[in-house]
């Protein structure tokens, strides 16, 4: 019974931790292209800030870099909370599985129906499984690092491209005729 318990428990640890972890690439990404966005938005507004002076745009331009600036925050912000989310879920599991063991081995234990050896093999055995587990979620967590690291960079070039296929030289027809 007690190998079942650690068992489900382990499942639902592994299921939380994936499900953190595409949350955390699929923000960490949104981030990314927000800041990016929102370098390219104050890049053109300090090449035109004479079109801004002159025009007197200044608080419009004020308040669309504060709107910017308040997705940004908000996206790292829930960035944050799924972070100290995961380390949460991560900690409560690691302690959660040595006290279910020790709690249902002493009343087995009681009971009769488990030795004090085997009590103590399962609670240091139950001990153990963090370390195995940090191994496992270091290997997920640097795959998943990479495939998100790809995903920008792939998604870098392919911006640039649509950039330069929107800006395609034209062909212009000569003009005929006479000039005056």
């Amino acid at each position: 019974y007690l190998g079942l318990i650690a068992f489900t428990v382990c499942i639902f640890h592994l299921f939380s931790a994936s499900r953190n972890r595409e949350m955390h690439n699929h923000l960490s990404i949104k981030s990314f292209n927000l800041s990016k966005r929102f370098t390219t938005k104050t890049n053109e507004t300090f090449s035109g800030f004479k079109e801004v002076h002159t025009n007197n745009t200044f608080l419009w331009e004020l308040a669309s870099a504060s709107h910017w600036l308040d997705k940004i925050f908000r996206v790292r912000t829930k960035l944050f909370l799924n972070i100290e989310l995961f380390q949460f879920i991560n900690r409560v599991t690691n302690q959660f599985i040595p006290v279910i063991c020790f709690a249902a081995g002493c009343i087995l234990l009681v009971t009769d129906e488990l030795s004090l050896g085997a009590l103590v093999a399962i609670i240091l055995a139950a001990k153990d499984l963090p370390t195995n587990w940090k191994d496992f979620f270091r290997h997920d967590s640097e795959t998943q690092e990479a495939r998100t690291a790809y995903e920008k960079l792939v998604g870098r070039f392919s911006s640039q491209e649509n950039f330069q296929n929107s800006h395609k030289e034209t062909t212009v027809n000569n003009l005929t005729g006479n000039l005056e």
